[in-house]
């Protein structure tokens, strides 16, 4: 239960690791410090990746620190609100009062820590959090097991390309829309295959680029985000 004002909570991780990349997770890519740089702003991942080994933290927490061997991972910041009642627009905070700020009250915290070879790390932990965050849903049906096990709607071959969305299209029935991003920062040469509609297509993506396609039985076509076709 956190109740102080104008304080920020961290939590300390020791690790073996002098040197390396200080990593976190932002909308669609990553940012990447030197370890003696301060803090790296994140979203739901932070990570130091030596040259042979990394550990990676998984959570939603707005970022952290590598000082002293030890990734200091945010857990808590109460500053004050930027706007509303109390705000820079709404008026000013006075220190000796207790006004409303941000991440009051009881907070519970969901934490993964992985370890491993850096290369394995960096390819893996974007899927690692998504399956952490986004918690599927479920179905109150009991299959006797005797069905045939439906094919799944899409393979993509490379670990750094990531499926971020998945949906109707707003112009076109029978039409989904897919959204892919590059997420390791480099280059790639990918394939995508749709085994219900046996449609299999080779593209490439630059370092942290997102491109949207639409998929029909027809086939699989890159378009803009706007659902235009690509010429």
């Amino acid at each position: 239960f956190w109740r102080e004002l104008e304080k920020r909570l961290k939590l300390s991780i020791p690790t073996v690791m002098t040197e390396g990349d200080h990593v976190g997770q932002n909308i669609f890519g990553r940012e990447t410090r030197s370890t003696r740089e301060g803090e790296v702003v994140s979203q739901r991942w932070n990570g130091v990746f030596g040259k042979e080994h990394a550990l990676t933290v998984i959570g939603s927490t707005p970022g952290s620190d590598f000082t002293n061997e030890e990734i200091r991972v945010i857990l808590l910041r109460s500053a004050g609100y930027s706007a509303g009642t109390y705000g820079v627009l709404g008026g000013s905070y006075q220190e000796k009062r207790w006004l409303p700020r941000m991440d009051m009250g009881k907070r519970e915290f969901r934490l993964l820590l992985t370890a491993g070879p850096a290369k394995e790390r960096s390819e893996r932990i974007e899927r690692e959090t998504a399956a952490f965050h986004q918690v599927p849903y479920t179905l109150p049906y009991c299959p006797d097991g005797q069905g045939i096990k439906p094919e799944p709607l899409l393979l993509i071959d490379k670990p750094g390309v990531v499926l971020s969305c998945v949906k109707k299209s707003e112009r076109e029935n029978f039409t989904y829309i897919l959204r892919v991003y590059e997420s390791l920062g480099q280059e790639t040469a990918f394939e995508m295959t749709v085994p219900v509609y046996g449609i299999r297509r080779a593209f490439f993506l630059k370092p942290f680029e997102i491109k949207t396609f639409r998929l029909t039985q027809r086939g699989l076509a890159e378009c803009s985000l706007l659902e235009d076709l690509c010429d």
